[in-house]
């Protein structure tokens, strides 16, 4: 006979079988899981293609890139609206985001990406004055639970003066 198997978003493998069948034998599959971004130009390598750049000081740069050769900068100081982008999620599964930040030497900072406070417990990455003047790599998970978008944020808070760079985000 025949039956049918169903994948749930988290990768559990039911087998059902009718009641006037029996299973027998051996059976193995092979999950191949694809770590594809959901990011619209992450690295800035084609611009500002996919990102809200609100004003002038916000740019793509070459030169100064955490990977590849384009990199999104920000220079002036206060809090300005963040440059972003919102990427579409499905419900109820797990996501890891990542980006490089940098703050270059004698800037105040923080620098800050974030998800807008919708996952900022866990994907709210700052680069302080402390740690200004090379680009710092920053990883974290979230489940999308009922929500099916997010808005990602580059921006400096209040305090930021100098110039900021994020990188490669994904």
């Amino acid at each position: 006979g025949t039956g049918t198997i169903s994948i749930s978003s988290t990768a559990t493998v039911t087998v059902t079988v009718p009641a006037t069948e029996t299973l027998t034998g051996t059976s193995s599959a092979t999950e191949t899981v694809v770590n594809q971004s959901l990011v619209v130009n992450g690295s800035f390598e084609n611009g500002t293609a996919g990102w809200r750049i609100p004003n002038s000081s916000y740019s793509v740069v070459s030169g100064d890139a955490a990977e590849g050769s384009s990199a999104l900068r920000r220079t002036g100081s206060g809090l300005q609206s963040s440059a972003d982008q919102t990427i579409s999620l499905k419900s109820g599964t797990d996501y890891i985001l990542s980006a490089w930040l940098k703050l270059n030497s004698g800037g105040s900072g923080p620098v800050v990406f974030d998800t807008a406070d919708r996952f900022d417990s866990t994907c709210q990455f700052l680069v302080q004055s402390s740690a200004a003047g090379s680009w710092r790599y920053f990883e974290g998970n979230f489940n999308s639970g009922s929500f099916t978008d997010v808005k990602l944020r580059c921006f400096g808070e209040t305090s930021f003066n100098g110039t900021a760079y994020w990188d490669d985000i994904q």
